[in-house]
């Protein structure tokens, strides 16, 4: 494992003003004077334990696992659909991972409903969620090159851009962070500030490097960038998008986002304790039980993938045909849906190139897609209920 410091803790760090009354504020008064902490120094990743047999295992067995799923999916007539819905779909997850009360139905109408607004009304928990799509879309989709620290602090400041921390964010923290009531009684506090740089370096050096088992490099990437903390907040986050970064660079994930989030959260493990089994061992810190998690995860993820494609490519291919004929336009706007599933007009026929009114009314006396208020607008929007029940159940 790696070693416990002590540390003298600077009431500067937090720049409080002198007159502050720590009663009032609810800050303990420890925080105004000079003390002393624990904090944890992580192994290097070249010091590590070797994954164990049954870990090792698991992991080969899972890149299996999501190769065969994404390949099938991108070679899917559903594909684009496909891809859209998953990223989706870690957004949602990875954003829920940090106690954001979201879901795809939420997301997703109000991205719809602010197209047409500008000035609607603040949500915290949905605009982490786009914010959490846009950082996946843009880092952990991008398999064009090596990562590099720069990547990574790009990627943190979107995502904790609705954090009362954003303005420190997209950095390298100066300051101590825990996890517990107070710097002073933490469950955990992480590595020293100055310990940072070289630490991250490991990190940037093990997920540049050439493995035969991708997910097992993902899974120690992970649990290793948690455990650094870095980063003022965003941390969780940007530890998922590294993971499925690499499997995008090791080719096995075709250009998608397996759900391995929603997986995690809702497969039963136990993903603190399994991240406490990294810290807390004799002798050099042993990666194997948070990768056996981290493999039954993907093999999930792998089972939701392929449930998800046969439910788009059913949908493009069937329910028209079920429903009766339709016109040419309203196919079109039908492949729309499968990406999306909450629409408005406007945004329906922005994407198309065409007005679609007549389109989307055809759609809804079909039953392919249903006519509703808005929730956050004063507006329509249109909802395919048969993708986005399959969506919702791919994160279940």
């Amino acid at each position: 494992m790696g070693r416990f410091v002590y540390q003298t803790f600077d009431p500067d760090l937090l720049e409080l003003p002198n007159d502050l009354d720590f009663e009032e504020e609810g800050i303990s008064e420890d925080y105004g004077s000079y003390r002393e902490y624990e904090a944890y120094l992580p192994d290097k990743l070249v010091a590590l334990r070797p994954l164990s047999e049954d870990a090792a295992t698991a992991c080969a067995e899972a890149t299996e696992a999501i190769e065969r799923a994404m390949a099938a999916a991108a070679a899917s007539p559903a594909a684009d659909a496909c891809a859209e819905l998953l990223l989706a779909n870690e957004a949602v997850s990875t954003t829920q991972a940090e106690d954001y009360a979201v879901s795809c139905a939420s997301m997703l109408e109000y991205a719809a409903c602010r197209r047409l607004d500008p000035n609607l009304a603040y949500r915290e928990a949905e605009t982490a969620a786009l914010d959490a799509m846009e950082a996946l879309r843009d880092f952990a989709l991008d398999a064009s090159g090596r990562i590099t620290l720069p990547d990574l602090c790009a990627a943190n400041a979107i995502f904790s851009r609705t954090s009362s921390r954003a303005d420190d964010c997209g950095q390298l923290r100066e300051r101590p962070v825990f996890i517990g009531k107070d710097l002073f009684d933490a469950e955990y506090v992480a590595p020293p500030a100055d310990e940072l740089d070289e630490l991250m370096d490991d990190l940037v050096a093990h997920i540049g490097g050439r493995v035969t088992n991708p997910v097992a490099q993902a899974a120690i990437a992970q649990v290793q960038l948690v455990t650094i903390h870095p980063f003022e907040d965003g941390n969780g986050r940007t530890s998922r998008a590294i993971s499925q970064r690499l499997l995008q660079e090791a080719g096995i994930a075709h250009g998608m986002l397996p759900p391995i989030t929603a997986a995690m959260l809702s497969g039963g493990h136990d993903y603190v304790g399994a991240i406490h089994s990294f810290v807390n061992g004799d002798g050099p810190s042993d990666p194997s039980t948070f990768a056996m998690l981290f493999a039954r995860s993907c093999r999930q993820a792998a089972e939701r993938v392929d449930a998800l494609r046969v439910i788009t490519e059913r949908f493009l291919a069937s329910r028209i045909d079920r429903a009766g004929d339709a016109s040419a336009l309203a196919m079109r706007v039908t492949a729309e849906f499968a990406k999306l599933p909450i629409l408005t007009e406007a945004l329906v026929s922005e994407r198309v190139g065409v007005d679609v009114h007549d389109a989307l009314e055809e759609l809804a006396d079909l039953g392919v897609v249903v006519k509703r208020q808005a929730r956050f607008s004063p507006v329509h929007v249109y909802v395919a209920e048969e993708m986005l029940d399959a969506l919702e159940r791919s994160q279940r």
